[in-house]
């Protein structure tokens, strides 16, 4: 058995399923939990996508420490966004004053 490095400790929030870079010099992202929503449509009643949002932080070699955690938003696993707590807490905002507004409106 080769005994390689060893990346720092996970962060507490971190599933530790990290996927390791063969080379030491290489970067991984530690992963938090996802959460996942059904978005449904009005038109496409048959079809759904997936809103997964979870924690992330990216280390940039085995011996480094993770950078600051961000929150990672992604729709069917495609285009991921990675936003700070501050942009987070902000996205959050306009959505329950959108989500007010909508609910309002009525159907």
């Amino acid at each position: 058995m080769t005994a390689g490095p060893k990346p720092q400790p996970c962060p507490s929030w971190c599933t530790g399923q990290d996927v390791l870079p063969g080379n030491p010099l290489d970067g991984f992202h530690h992963w938090g939990p996802a959460t996942t929503i059904e978005l449904t449509h009005t038109e496409r009643t048959d079809q759904a996508d997936v809103l997964t949002a979870g924690l992330c932080a990216f280390v940039p070699s085995l011996d480094g420490a993770p950078r600051p955690a961000r929150v990672e938003l992604s729709v069917n696993k495609h285009i991921a966004f990675e936003l700070t707590p501050a942009e987070a807490r902000q996205l959050a905002g306009i959505l329950l004053d959108l989500s007010t507004v909508a609910e309002a409106a009525g159907p």
